[in-house]
């Protein structure tokens, strides 16, 4: 076995509070009584469970046809059913009169082993070698897609295109991938006229910026020059007064 790295070891713990876990325990207790009695009114209403509608669209050219198999099956299987609740009550009246077999008894035990057997709980729990290999994978495929999206925004290159989910067996699927292109062409047109509607605004408020600080710095300039001559004449001034004075 390999060493494992300390980076590898998740460090959030899965401890709660007794008052969370009683919560979680007494919600669960809660769903499970609702659900049992929801149950109990549907078997003594002799209904069914609820039918899931089939999500098949209204602009699907075969949806009576689709309707109409899955009616067929369902009305199959319901038959099928009935037929071998018959056959169990048959079975039921000839074990209270004796008439049962042997044989017929060892299949029905083989029978309820069997579905006995299907409905065994496993345990969700796994060995420290193999829960510590699938976080060693998750962290390997995350760096992959890492490195994959890096070089796809390095090329420029736009992500990898989602399939639209079209059946092929859709009549006007060539059609629909047309206007999806068309679509698609026109928004990354919008996209590149905005983009270069910014540009062109950066563009124009950095010439704006240019002329502002072009002016600012003349109306310095100007400003210094003025106190340059203000100075000279104030010397100048000071140098006649001193030769009138010695004169």
């Amino acid at each position: 076995m390999g060493s494992v790295n300390d980076d590898d070891i998740p460090l959030r713990t899965m401890r709660v509070s007794l008052k969370k876990k009683y919560k979680v325990i007494r919600k669960v207790k809660e769903h499970n009584r609702k659900k049992a009695k929801e149950a109990k009114k549907l078997r003594l209403s002799g209904k069914n469970k609820v039918e899931k509608d089939p999500c098949i669209p209204n602009n699907w050219p075969f949806k009576e046809q689709e309707l109409k198999v899955l009616e067929a099956r369902r009305t199959e299987a319901i038959e099928e059913l009935e037929q071998k609740k018959a056959e169990h009550k048959e079975r039921a009246r000839k074990r209270k009169l004796g008439l049962l077999e042997d044989e017929d008894d060892s299949k029905l035990l083989e029978d309820s082993n069997k579905n006995t057997n299907d409905f065994e709980i496993k345990s969700k729990r796994v060995s420290l070698k193999k829960k510590y290999k699938v976080i060693r994978k998750v962290k390997e495929h995350n760096r992959k897609k890492g490195k994959e999206a890096t070089k796809l925004r390095l090329s420029g290159k736009n992500k990898v295109e989602k399939d639209p989910g079209i059946p092929n067996n859709w009549p006007f699927k060539e059609h629909e991938l047309k206007a999806l292109e068309a679509r698609r062409t026109k928004a990354i047109e919008e996209l590149e006229q905005k983009e270069a509607e910014r540009k062109e605004r950066e563009h124009e408020l950095k010439a704006l910026e240019a002329r502002r600080t072009k002016a600012i710095k003349e109306l310095e300039q100007k400003k210094a020059e003025r106190k340059e001559r203000k100075v000279l004449h104030g010397q100048e001034e000071r140098y006649m007064t001193e030769d009138n004075e010695g004169a």
